[in-house]
């Protein structure tokens, strides 16, 4: 079980496949569990790299105060730099996606693309996400089989009510990263369903105005995680995308 040592936390990441970089992040509660449809579509091709952020999944966590997209940008720059990676592509889906927004934004010449995946780049009303941090400090009160059969909970795992709490203040204190990125001539994907909510709709869309190379995939009748809802339907926007700075770099 790779890890790495980062802030005195031992952050837990796996790897597969060979070829180009793409290191994937999940989303909040979220693990690596998220990524599985994609594995095996894009391990032949690609370098894969799933890292459970700090305090989730398999990875250790910290109390509340640190939870910051910087520290979370470091955790991903210190596995890079164990796997010896100089420049990836990145692949953050919702809070994943913010912590690629502040990679690209600070750490631009370790990003050669970057992925969005149903994320938004400004900061949730603190009356629509608030909800959201005290389910997410009860999750463990859902039975696993309960959370195994909702497709939002499928890839998910308890977390310390440090980190849901941690890591809601992070979202809501957000900066606006359309402000950091405006004008980032770097190749970018913003993914996101159809049936998204309107948080994230609208700050999806204030990225693709943000991002002067920045393509849009819509995902037809998805939530918040088409990559588990409907695998096909993402794995080919995300191929097309990959094939494209591939084709690009030859």
């Amino acid at each position: 079980m790779p890890h790495v040592t980062n802030d005195a936390l031992k952050l837990h990441y796996e790897t597969d496949g060979a070829g180009p970089p793409v290191l994937f992040m999940h989303g909040y509660t979220s693990t690596i569990a998220l990524w599985q449809d994609q594995v095996p579509v894009f391990s032949p091709d690609y370098r894969l790299i799933r890292m459970d952020l700090r305090g989730h999944g398999e990875s250790e966590g910290t109390g509340m105060d640190g939870y910051t997209f910087a520290a979370l940008a470091g955790d991903a720059l210190a596995v890079l730099d164990q796997e010896g990676v100089e420049r990836a592509t990145i692949v953050g889906h919702s809070m994943g996606g913010m912590v690629a927004q502040e990679l690209l934004a600070r750490h631009g010449d370790r990003v050669g693309a970057a992925v969005f995946s149903s994320t938004t780049c400004k900061a949730p009303a603190r009356e629509y996400f608030q909800p959201v941090v005290e389910w997410a400090v009860k999750l463990g009160d859902i039975p696993a089989r309960e959370r195994a059969a909702d497709p939002l909970t499928r890839s998910c795992k308890p977390v310390s009510e440090a980190t849901a709490r941690g890591c809601g203040e992070m979202h809501m204190n957000m900066e606006n990263f359309a402000d950091s990125l405006k004008g980032s001539a770097t190749p970018c994907l913003v993914i996101r369903g159809s049936e998204e909510s309107a948080t994230i709709l609208s700050g999806s869309s204030m990225l693709l105005d943000a991002l002067p190379n920045a393509q849009e995939a819509v995902i037809e009748g998805a939530g918040h995680v088409p990559q588990i809802t409907h695998p096909a339907a993402y794995n080919d926007v995300l191929a097309g995308f990959l094939r494209q700075l591939h084709n690009r770099v030859e």
